[in-house]
C-alpha cells in the first residue's frame, strides 16, 4: 500500500504537505502519508496531560500560592 494526501476540494494529489500556523505563517515542517498514518494509530494522552497541568497551575494562581 502506498497512502497520499488527496485535497478534498480540488482532487489534487501530494505526497506531503507543509503544517503552517495559520496566525504568523511560520511553516512548522513537513508532514508525509506514512507519518502522517502513524500518528492517527497512536493514542494520544497528551492534551488530557496538558490540560491537566494549566488547570493546576490556574489554581495555583488563583489562591497566591
Amino acid at each position: 500500500m502506498r497512502p497520499i494526501f488527496r485535497d478534498p476540494e480540488t482532487g489534487r494529489l501530494f505526497e506531503n504537505v507543509e503544517i503552517v500556523d495559520a496566525e504568523s505563517g511560520n511553516s512548522l515542517g513537513k508532514l508525509d502519508t506514512v507519518h502522517a498514518i502513524d500518528g492517527q494509530r497512536c493514542k494520544n494522552y497528551t492534551l488530557d496531560t496538558d490540560l491537566y497541568e494549566l488547570t493546576m497551575v490556574a489554581g495555583y494562581k488563583l489562591l497566591g500560592k
